[in-house]
């Protein structure tokens, strides 16, 4: 594995060094294209990724919540995250380690899961985090996602690193509050749009 890690960043660095110019997603990207391939900042151009408004929008259609209900079992009101196969390292410790959200009501929350369940099975026994009433939903199209924003109470993504955070990008474009890590570009994505930890 060690000797694979090692072939990946060799590749880079080539890539990196025969490259006329690199976009980067972030700036948090590009300062890591500066210091681990050492390209120089005059080399390298920030575009920030954005969300097709035509599905990521606030604006909820006629039935949508019902339909969320009998797709995915989706019960209001509920708290939305996403799931990947990296969990453990990226956001899966700390949302399954924060057992219940602070809130000045005391109401149930659902929380609902998008993303592969493999994800989430990395955490362990869920015993665990069984006070956050988890649903996993698996894989959803993008309309379902933007659905499920539209609704949500918020969305989080407690994540320790990323290269850009679409995911809140998309959230905020549907309304849904967003309460995110600042791991990585997320501070910098979530800009005053979002609630930092």
């Amino acid at each position: 594995m060690l000797a694979q890690a090692w072939m990946v960043k060799l590749g880079y660095r080539a890539a990196a060094s025969w490259a006329a110019h690199i976009i980067a997603d972030s700036q948090n990207t590009a300062n890591d294209i500066q210091r681990i391939l050492r390209v120089p900042a005059e080399r390298i151009t920030t575009v920030h990724c954005a969300a097709p408004q035509d599905q990521f929008h606030p604006r909820a259609n006629a039935g949508e919540l019902q339909s969320l209900r009998e797709k995915f079992g989706v019960q209001p009101p509920y708290v939305l995250a996403s799931s990947a196969r990296n969990w453990r390292t990226r956001s899966g410790q700390r949302f399954a380690s924060s057992g219940t959200y602070p809130c000045a009501e005391r109401r149930e929350f659902q929380t609902v899961v998008y993303g592969p369940e493999d994800g989430i099975n990395a955490l362990g026994e869920r015993d665990r985090w069984r006070g956050l009433n988890v649903r996993c939903i698996g894989y959803v199209k993008a309309s379902d996602l933007a659905s499920l924003f539209r609704h949500a109470h918020f969305f989080i993504m407690p994540s320790l690193y990323e290269g850009f955070g679409l995911p809140i990008l998309e959230a905020m474009s549907c309304g849904c509050p967003v309460l995110t890590s600042n791991g990585g570009s997320l501070a910098e994505i979530a800009g005053q749009g979002a609630q930092v930890f």
